[in-house]
């Protein structure tokens, strides 16, 4: 018993009075102890914020780039079709390539507006309204167009027949659209609603090539290709 008559504090029965280790510290150990285990679950929480966004973002980029590679291979199709237009309605005696892009636009072939191409789309991949020509032997006529992007593309595989030739291909610029991918298209028809007696040329409209619609029958388009 101590002097105050109460029990030793002491368990050893020292009579000494012992601080707890809990006395022994700071004040503010336990704040700054909790608050150092708050700020690594929040380095933690960031760092997972961090992976997902970025895994999101490089997956919403491929989506993105896939897109555009579908609608590239749409606007081709036009091409492709506007070019074989061209080559079979060409009056005798005339060249049977275009010599410029504008010309599928307006045939000047014609004394009408005779049209190939609805209108000079934007390329899907560049997001430019430029695209590379691919001349013919004489280096007068237009035989193929493709896009100017220099990049991989995604798909290299598991294309049309009519487009085995950009299986393996190592950039955009190798998928040259020319009127052979619709002349030896298997199982292709040609249609042919040709009307010379003139339309109002409502002028290249220019979008971003994704949507594709049908020519209306207030154009002229000599060729449809039904597969």
């Amino acid at each position: 018993m101590s002097k105050t008559g109460r029990n030793d504090p002491c368990p050893c029965g020292s009579g000494r009075k012992h601080k707890s280790l809990a006395g022994k510290l700071p004040r503010n150990f336990s704040k700054r102890h909790d608050a150092g285990f708050t700020y690594l679950g929040l380095l933690f929480l960031l760092a997972i914020i961090g992976i997902v966004s970025a895994t999101a973002l490089q997956v919403g980029a491929v989506m993105h780039r896939r897109a555009a590679e579908e609608a590239l291979l749409d606007v081709g199709r036009e091409f492709s079709q506007a070019l074989e237009s061209y080559r079979r309605v060409t009056p005798k005696g005339q060249p049977d390539e275009p010599s410029t892009l504008q010309d599928l636009l307006k045939d000047p072939r014609f004394p009408g507006v005779v049209r190939h191409l609805r209108k000079l789309y934007y390329d899907p991949v560049t997001g430019r309204q430029e695209w590379g020509i691919q001349r013919s032997e004489d280096m007068k006529g237009i035989a193929g167009v493709f896009s100017l992007s220099d990049a991989k593309p995604i798909k290299i595989g598991n294309f049309d027949l009519r487009l085995q030739g950009f299986t393996g291909k190592s950039s955009y610029q190798d998928w040259v659209f020319t009127s052979q991918q619709v002349a030896g298209a298997p199982g292709g028809k040609y249609i042919n609603p040709m009307d010379l007696t003139g339309t109002e040329d409502p002028g290249p409209a220019s979008d971003y090539g994704t949507d594709l619609p049908r020519m209306s029958n207030g154009l002229i388009h000599p060729i449809d290709l039904v597969e």
